[in-house]
């Protein structure tokens, strides 16, 4: 269970994200430049990957939630990806 929260850190479109895990730690996941999606999850084998979060957590599951820009709605959007543990935003 993880709550996700997002600031813009320029006008350049990079983000900064703050994940809170389940033991209540709070990660700074920054964004990289031009990219809109990130999946974030559990440490996968093949270690770093472009638009991956990994999170150390026993209550992540490998593919935990899906966060993405929504051109349309002018905002970040975030989707659970049927983790075990539901994924909580802003509280």
């Amino acid at each position: 269970m993880s709550e996700v929260a997002q600031s813009e850190a320029s006008a350049i479109a990079v983000v900064n994200f703050t994940i809170r895990t389940s033991d209540g730690n709070e990660l700074a996941a920054p964004g990289i430049p031009g990219v809109d999606e990130y999946v974030v999850g559990r440490k996968s084998r093949s270690g770093i990957e472009p638009g991956r979060i990994n999170i150390f957590d026993k209550f992540m599951s490998r593919r935990h939630c899906r966060i993405y820009w929504d051109a349309e709605g002018g905002g970040w959007m975030a989707v659970d990806l049927d983790s075990a543990n539901g994924t909580r935003l802003q509280g």
